[in-house]
């Protein structure tokens, strides 16, 4: 398959570049084309990681423990 470029400023422009970076014109396209459409990160993961930061930061560390008998009365049932 084959890719027609009419443009010839943007055949040199893309020979130059290619040349600089020691690939060929078609390893130049397809890393831009990659590039481009490869989503960017919307940075969510990082905000929530912010969030549970900063709502943990004043929580003392000895209260990180896994029981939870308080949840639950004499007979096994929730509170």
């Amino acid at each position: 398959m084959a890719l027609v470029i009419e443009n010839e400023e943007l055949l040199r422009l893309a020979a130059a570049e290619a040349a600089n970076r020691g690939v060929t014109v078609s390893e130049l396209v397809e890393s831009a084309l990659r590039k481009e459409l490869t989503p960017p990160s919307s940075g969510k993961a990082e905000r929530i990681r912010a969030l549970i930061k900063r709502v943990n930061q004043d929580r003392p560390k000895s209260d990180l423990s896994s029981d939870h008998s308080w949840l639950y009365d004499e007979n096994g049932m929730p509170c």
